[in-house]
């Protein structure tokens, strides 16, 4: 492993800042897919199967229910109409025309909100995705958008990155972030018995969940460590290439003083073992190491939100259980009003010197009030902007982990999402100074390859923390924050790579700003390769459980780049790094994977066999093929023949929807 612990600083005039594709902030979640291919990968990828109607559209069923649930927009503006709806209620920037809706199986499912089915808790799914759309429609859904990059269209169509030929861009940037709540819901849904959505799946919050090992800095705010070892699961001659930062540690004796208001539903929703009585042991855990250092304040909600603990000294938290433990739930859910009074409370009550947190403890499921993610994540925005951080805390099967996600990412605090008294215990007993001792705000972390040497790259997660690589030197735009104590890990997958002495294959910059200077600090590091394994198996074992477990969340996501792996091999390689590294959390894994083994052969095999399926997805890697082509150089023969491979691939995905709705017929 190399292991950085004092960076080499530069100033930010010398930094290269443009080239990549403008990604805002607010448009980070654009990987929210909702494109033709993404929605019908995504049914795939929900064991469900595409099927005819009348008119030339498709309807999705599932293997293990019966019926279905109509949509009647009969455009593809009528659908966009939706997609912008569904955009509003949570699911983020919409990149390109929304085209399907997917609803729970049940007799209501028509009038669900399009996140909500989508993070249902009953794990089936329906959809009448281009129901009576013309085939003009259909096929100008899967269409590059005017000006739109060849990535930007693969990660529209396909759910994921494409590789990026570091000849055209060596750059990647994003915003760091520790959360692990997309693993944890997954845990429990595998646990229930079936795969999770794959629209909830980011694979590095599975990553996270294995600690990097990279020992803490001693003389600076961050160590960083580089590691380069054989891929096991890519194409012959790949390379992983894992870049690790550990934030410093703050022991309790050293941290300051901070103030919690703590947000707590308790609307008809919560009524379930894994809900109510969950927050009443996460304040009861916090109520333990809170002292006179602190403050802090509790505001339920229901239908309306009220006041139940004034801001008082943190060691009084735990005369006020009594109240807390007599909450029962009831009625609506008005996260507006809940979050608007907490933050009014956290404003008002403002510790100059202290981390000011609102922490919300919900299913995120709100119905009464304003339940448009915009406007609740533009209240956010605003507390952000007085000084105040937010963390959500996740609770119960169906919670709507995307939703509370971004109103901890609105709020730059981090997203858990609490299953069982052991995770809580680790979120907020074993990593307490992390979640609530920011060391860093609004870090960002930029990669830069050798041309030379890496011919082609990909970064594994973080779409919805992509950053332009201009915006990593402008300090206006908001990142991620890391607590004291904790670890990023990125992946990168390599491709021709060449490995020349000592040379390093790129630069690791990173940029943040410190509770304790104004200005943002800057470091770099080299991409050097004496952290190079060239054996799989000489690789330390934290390495190797991370990338297992981002093989297991891009099955999980029904990647395209784990389309011709087998969950059996990555079973096997699991199980065999566990047996020699006592790890619980990878343990633990270990037996996710094994359980969810048969249900990903058993919807791979169902994806196989989608015709439908298959032909858009060839339609969507001739269309990347042909604006690659094109960028090249637009009047080639090689675009020339790329556009006609689409055209011929557009005639085959027409004749595969018409033999669908014919054999509806």
């Amino acid at each position: 492993m190399q292991h950085h612990d004092s960076p080499v600083f530069r100033s930010p005039s010398s930094l290269r800042s443009g080239g990549r594709r403008a990604t805002s902030r607010t448009s980070r979640t654009s990987a929210v897919r909702t494109s033709a291919l993404a929605a019908i990968a995504g049914l795939a990828a929900l064991g469900l199967s595409c099927e005819g109607t009348s008119g030339g559209g498709l309807v999705a069923s599932s293997p293990a229910n019966s019926g279905s649930a109509s949509y009647n927009g009969g455009s593809a503006g009528a659908l966009q109409q939706k997609g912008a709806q569904a955009e509003s209620r949570g699911l983020g920037a919409v990149a390109g025309p929304p085209t399907l809706e997917l609803w729970r199986a049940s007799d209501r499912s028509a009038e669900l909100d399009l996140e909500e089915s989508l993070e249902s808790s009953d794990g089936y799914f329906y959809a009448s995705p281009l129901a009576r759309l013309s085939l003009e429609d259909l096929r100008a859904l899967v269409q590059p958008l005017e000006e739109e990059s060849p990535e930007d269209y693969f990660q529209r169509q396909l759910m994921t990155r494409p590789f990026v030929s570091s000849r055209v861009d060596a750059v990647s940037t994003f915003g760091l972030e520790t959360d692990t709540a997309s693993y944890t819901l997954a845990r429990a849904q595998l646990e229930a018995g079936r795969l999770p959505s794959a629209w909830n799946v980011r694979p590095e919050e599975f990553v996270h969940a294995i600690d990097s090992d990279i020992p803490a800095p001693v003389r600076s705010d961050f160590a960083v460590s580089t590691d380069l070892v054989p891929s096991p699961f890519g194409e012959p001659g790949a390379w992983m290439l894992r870049v690790g930062l550990r934030a410093r540690d703050v022991q309790e004796i050293e941290r300051g003083p901070i103030a919690l208001t703590f947000v707590v539903d308790r609307s008809g929703s919560m009524n379930s073992p894994e809900r109510m009585p969950m927050v009443k042991h996460v304040l009861g855990l916090l109520a333990e190491r809170l002292d006179a250092r602190d403050q802090v304040a509790v505001v339920t909600y229901s239908n309306e939100a009220e006041v139940l603990v004034r801001p008082t000294r943190g060691d009084e938290l735990a005369r006020a259980m009594d109240a807390i433990h007599s909450l029962q739930p009831g009625g609506g859910t008005n996260l507006d009003a809940g979050l608007t009074l907490g933050c009014e409370v956290a404003a008002e009550a403002f510790v100059e010197g202290a981390q000011n947190f609102v922490v919300v403890l919900s299913d995120g499921l709100g119905n009464v009030g304003e339940t448009e993610a915009d406007a609740l994540l533009a209240k956010t925005e605003s507390a952000r902007a007085r000084g105040l951080f937010l963390n959500t805390v996740g609770v119960g099967m169906g919670a709507r982990d995307r939703f509370l996600e971004r109103l901890a990412d609105a709020g730059d605090g981090r997203c858990d999402y609490v299953d069982r008294e052991e995770e809580a215990e680790r979120a907020f007993v074993d990593r307490f100074t992390g979640a609530f001792q920011v060391v860093a705000k609004d870090a960002k972390l930029q990669v830069e390859f050798d041309p030379a040497l890496v011919g082609r790259w990909r970064l594994i997660g973080f779409e919805n923390r992509a950053l332009a690589d201009a915006d990593f030197a402008d300090d206006a735009v908001d990142a991620g924050e890391i607590g004291a104590g904790h670890s990023v890990a990125a992946l990168y997958e390599l491709e021709d790579v060449v490995l020349d002495g000592d040379r390093p294959l790129g630069e690791v910059r990173l940029r943040y700003m410190s509770q304790e200077r104004s200005e943002a600090t800057e470091a770099h590091w080299p991409i050097a390769l004496d952290g190079l394994y060239g054996d799989w198996n000489a690789a330390p074992y934290s390495l190797r459980a991370q990338v297992c477990m981002a093989q297991f969340a891009e099955f999980l996501a029904g990647s395209v780049h784990a389309a011709n792996d087998a969950p059996h091999a990555l079973v096997a390689e699991a199980n065999g790094i566990a047996a020699a590294w006592p790890n619980a959390d990878f343990a633990g894994a270990t037996l996710l994977m094994a359980s969810a083994e048969p249900l990903l052969d058993e919807r791979m095999e169902h994806e196989r066999s989608d015709q439908v399926l298959d032909a858009a997805r060839q339609l969507a890697f001739a269309h990347y093929q042909h604006l690659l082509e094109a960028r090249r150089d637009p009047s080639s023969a090689e675009t020339a023949a790329t556009a006609g491979q689409v055209a011929v691939l557009e005639a085959a995905f027409e004749r595969e929807i018409e033999a669908a709705a014919t054999r509806a017929r």
